[in-house]
């Protein structure tokens, strides 16, 4: 990555982090709670801000963001893990979401602990929600993951 794209890579997610906090999101952890709602997550994008509470980190800087792409042709996902794409089939029930046999690359990458984190917990995820805007996946009710919308092209 350029010096360039890694400047505006940073000003991205500081904006990205300014906004959420200005607007009130907190991290995961929490309950769904009354407003959380399920949404036909075929064709949407999303970019990858809390696992299991934590927010990525600042210094967190990898070359493109952790993302999560619902395919709006067939039930199948893709995106890139922090080092490596990954992809394969979900299953969604109205509320009730889980994803099967999800492959990833096996590029060797300096960092890959937020990968890993990222990937278990998908594996987890027992159903979804729509609150504040945010995607949460959840895992027996424990939110694991939170996502705001990628931005369209």
């Amino acid at each position: 990555m350029n010096k360039t794209a890694h400047t505006s890579l940073r000003l991205f997610l500081t904006l990205l982090a300014a906004a959420l906090l200005a607007a009130g999101i907190t991290g995961c952890g929490t309950s769904p709670g009354p407003d959380a709602r399920a949404i036909d997550l075929a064709g949407t994008s999303w970019l990858l801000t809390h696992v299991d509470g934590e927010p990525l980190p600042s210094d967190f800087a990898p070359r493109e963001l952790i993302s999560l792409r619902f395919s709006g042709h067939e039930p199948s996902v893709n995106g890139f893990a922090g080092c490596n794409r990954y992809g394969g089939p979900y299953e969604q029930d109205g509320a009730d979401l889980r994803f099967a046999r999800l492959r990833a690359t096996r590029m060797a990458c300096p960092e890959l602990e937020w990968e890993h984190r990222f990937l278990q917990a998908l594996q987890e995820v027992t159903s979804h929600g729509l609150r504040e805007g945010r995607l949460v996946l959840r895992s027996n009710e424990r939110e694991r993951l939170a996502f705001v919308p990628a931005p369209t092209p």
